[in-house]
């Protein structure tokens, strides 16, 4: 594994660990949006 994949997978951890990716902090996708962007 490469150090940058190593890095990304110790931060994803110490986050997991502080409570981050609970479930009370995900948003709802909309079902109708309200933006769209457009990249040429």
């Amino acid at each position: 594994m490469g150090e940058l994949y190593i890095a990304f997978l110790k931060l994803k951890e110490k986050l997991k660990k502080e409570g981050l990716f609970d479930e009370k902090y995900k948003k709802e996708l909309p079902k109708i949006p309200e933006k769209i962007g457009l990249i040429t």
